[in-house]
């Protein structure tokens, strides 16, 4: 990747430079104050500058540079991890779309609201103590609207300010108690011309429960709103059998009022030479589940989100016409969760120089055919393909 730009004269062209200053109309009994008269640009993923991070970029500042990098070197930004005898911690953490706010009078706490609308007919409410919020699960490559003020009641009245996310993947996401949350959306696809996979439909992450002697992580009550927020209905657990039945049919994630469908999709640890040649009725079943993700949003994990979700979601990934080298650091941005020694390396290449040698033109083909290998229905598959990608049409 080179140098950033901006895209100014793009976005001045596609998304509008400015718009006209909204005064106090009126939006279901409340009042919209002036709005900013200049749109923030969207910074896509071309041509970026490992020094110079876009101030909309999600990304922690070591995870950028990584993206920045070439695909292969993963090891340069997290060169030891819990496998190798030494743990960084966790390092998957965003540092989330940064909204500022300095022209607020000085005060203990500030109420920010948050929609994708200036209308601000759907939008969240959050506080900080600081004249800045990190929104930790930005959507990538969107413009958002906000408003800050010292109280809730003065948000309606408080001047309307934007700031677009850059259209960089992978779009991660702190959820409380979970390690190594991301969106497979936001990558591009070769299926339609200029596309990108959507976000919101599949999330792939670490474990929601795990406690022993050593080891103690849970999602926290604040992760299970996240969840809420994200709309995620089905949790696809594909750890070793004892581990879910242990559940008793409920998900770690699910909430008082938010329940989850767990969906048992187990393979056995130590499989690893198996997984991408076996295993049929499992992958038959998580195929079957993503082919509804557009009425019910999935989050797919196993014990760390590394190895049997990694091969589950560079075959979903492959299958959307995602690239080899964005198939890949979907695959190593696991290492950043400090939890595996996770690169290229270790079982990505064994995966793709499989899929290589099927019988297809493209890697998306090749990926096609072996899903059908599968048992999973080329309807099915192709339905994925139209909910996943805006503008793909089956044949």
């Amino acid at each position: 990747m080179k140098k950033a730009i901006f895209l100014s004269l793009l976005s001045a062209l596609v998304l509008g430079s400015c718009v006209k200053p909204v005064t106090n109309s009126s939006n279901n009994g409340s009042s919209i104050a002036a709005e900013s008269e200049t749109l923030d640009p969207i910074v896509t993923d071309e041509n970026l500058d490992k020094d110079n991070q876009p101030a909309g970029d999600i990304h922690s500042d070591l995870q950028y540079k990584y993206l920045c990098d070439e695909w292969t070197s993963i090891k340069t930004y997290v060169p030891e991890t819990n496998a190798s005898g030494k743990n960084p911690g966790n390092l998957s953490t965003p540092r989330g779309l940064i909204l500022p706010f300095e022209d607020v009078d000085d005060a203990d706490e500030y109420y920010v609201e948050i929609s994708k609308d200036k209308t601000f007919e759907h939008s969240k409410i959050v506080t900080s103590k600081e004249k800045s919020y990190a929104y930790q699960s930005a959507e990538i490559g969107v413009r958002y609207f906000y408003r800050a003020a010292t109280s809730e009641e003065a948000l309606s009245s408080a001047p309307i300010k934007n700031k677009s996310s850059a259209l960089i993947a992978p779009r991660n996401i702190e959820v409380g108690g979970v390690v190594n949350f991301r969106d497979i959306g936001g990558w591009k696809t070769s299926l339609v011309e200029g596309g990108r996979i959507k976000q919101g439909l599949y999330y792939r992450c670490g474990e929601f429960n795990h406690t022993n002697a050593v080891n103690s992580k849970n999602i926290t009550a604040e992760g299970k709103e996240l969840v809420k927020e994200l709309g995620i209905k089905v949790d696809i657990d594909m750890r070793d059998e004892y581990r879910i039945t242990a559940l008793n049919g409920v998900s770690p994630a699910s909430s008082d009022d938010w329940e989850l469908e767990l969906v048992n999709a187990s393979i056995p640890s130590s499989t690893e030479s198996r997984r991408f040649a076996e295993f049929a009725d499992v992958y038959k079943t998580i195929f079957e589940k993503i082919a509804d993700a557009d009425k019910a949003p999935i989050a797919l994990h196993c014990a760390n989100g590394a190895d049997r979700t990694g091969i589950v979601c560079f075959f979903l990934l492959a299958l959307l016409g995602a690239s080899e080298e964005d198939c890949s650091r979907d695959y190593s941005f696991t290492r950043f969760a400090g939890e595996r020694d996770v690169d290229h390396t270790v079982e990505f290449d064994g995966w793709m120089n499989a899929t290589k040698a099927l019988e297809g033109d493209t890697l998306a083909e090749k990926m096609k055919n072996h899903l059908l290998s599968k048992g999973i229905a080329e309807e099915k598959l192709e339905h994925i393909r139209e909910i996943f990608i805006d503008g793909y049409h089956a044949a």
